[in-house]
């Protein structure tokens, strides 16, 4: 039940974040408990292969991982848009001298804890996310604070976005992503509910690495985690089909 309250929270929020700044900065500081919690999180013990195997049990259809392979990392780069523009209070800290806000708050905490889980992929998955943080700020700073100063020759205001523009884009990218993941991706390829009707939490902390290990796993990269995750789908599968576990 608090698994639900919390998805239609999340997705309320969300989906009026392209038009509401005060719905930017409810996303933004609702979301920082669980950051820092995933932080936490990396101070423990992180089992993957059990990580990677209760997502990787929803997504089978090679459609629908494929689909999320896309999608994921959008879904990520457009929220990071939406909390970009919110910075953090009472800080001096720059990121490219930037100010530093949510979006590298979220770029960092994804960072640590994927860099946690599996060194490798996770530096290469960091690089990923402090580039959509980095692009979104500059995006934003670009496009709209600048725009508000400038001026032209004969010193009138230039025409500009309306604030929020940047966050209206990407709100539109953002609604495209999780419907072909739930429509055409789980709906009717994958015939199965998302994995975060679940567990939301461990749904959005997990699924941005799933995109990398799914490719890696192709490639050869860590065989023996491959074929542990594998098994567990496997298992959970059957847990399914025998009624011993809902799907």
């Amino acid at each position: 039940m608090m698994n639900h309250i919390i998805i239609a929270f999340t997705f309320t929020g969300l989906a009026v974040a392209p038009f509401s700044q005060r719905a930017r900065c409810a996303i933004a500081y609702a979301t920082f408990p669980g950051l820092i919690a995933v932080i936490i999180q990396c101070c423990n013990h992180i089992d993957l292969a059990s990580e990677l195997t209760f997502y990787s049990a929803f997504h089978t259809d090679i459609r629908n991982v494929a689909i999320h392979v896309v999608f994921v990392p959008l879904i990520v780069w457009t929220a990071m848009f939406y909390v970009a523009y919110v910075p953090l209070p009472q800080t001096t800290f720059r990121v490219f001298h930037k100010p530093i806000n949510f979006a590298h708050i979220l770029a960092a905490a994804f960072s640590i804890f994927h860099i946690r889980c599996d060194a490798a992929l996770g530096a290469l998955a960091a690089l990923l996310w402090w580039a959509m943080a980095i692009s979104a700020t500059w995006a934003i700073d670009t496009f709209e604070t600048c725009a508000d100063k400038a001026t032209t020759p004969r010193g009138k205001p230039k025409a500009k976005w309306s604030y929020g523009t940047c966050a209206m884009i990407s709100g539109l990218v953002h609604v495209l992503s999780w419907y072909m993941q739930l429509h055409p991706g789980h709906a009717i390829f994958e015939g199965r509910k998302p994995a975060l009707v679940d567990a939301m939490y461990q749904s959005f902390s997990v699924a941005p690495l799933f995109v990398f290990f799914e490719g890696a796993f192709a490639l050869g990269y860590r065989p023996e985690l491959a074929q542990l995750v594998h098994e567990g789908v496997a298992t959970q599968h059957h847990a399914w089909a025998s009624g011993q576990v809902a799907a």
